[in-house]
């Protein structure tokens, strides 16, 4: 935004050259950024806008511009610099890589959850052996009621 801003300055008239009053096509100017946003306000007499429409808004303005892309080089997933003949490798590099996230993402999330689903299973199991008298915890040591727990197939929690 600093460098347009800077083109506009120059397009307003400036102070103590009268000669260069001719070329000014903007009268004032306001600025409303954001972070996101870039929001410029200018003020024109109705002379130079008829001007800035006829000569067309974007060229007039520079608010349109071209980028080369024959020579777009990038670092690629592996952190190595590599040369791309289009934006479309790009893109496949990309989604090749991004697709793999996904897949790991998901991987980790299926076994998390099935891990979450095993330690449920086993709790209610266990609730459901103590109340129907399956399963006696009084009187019983710690390490006693473990070696039973495993015997029925109850998995550590801390697996």
């Amino acid at each position: 935004t600093q460098s347009y801003k800077e083109f506009l300055e120059e397009c307003m008239p400036q102070e103590g050259k009268k000669e260069d009053a001719g070329d000014a096509w903007i009268t004032d100017y306001r600025e409303y950024h954001t972070e996101n946003t870039v929001h410029f306000e200018l003020t024109l007499t109705p002379e130079q806008m008829q001007r800035a429409e006829q000569a067309g808004l974007e060229k007039h303005f520079k608010l349109k511009t071209t980028i080369a892309t024959s020579n777009m080089v990038l670092f690629d997933a592996e952190g190595k610099i590599a040369k791309y003949n289009s934006a479309l490798e790009i893109l496949k590099d990309f989604c090749q890589l991004r697709r793999q996230v996904y897949n790991d993402r998901k991987a980790h999330l299926v076994a998390k959850l099935t891990r979450e689903k095993e330690i449920l299973s086993n709790k209610a199991r266990f609730i459901l052996m103590v109340v129907k008298g399956e399963l006696e915890l009084r009187k019983k040591k710690k390490a006693d009621l473990l070696q039973e727990l495993q015997r029925l197939g109850f998995k550590k929690m801390s697996e």
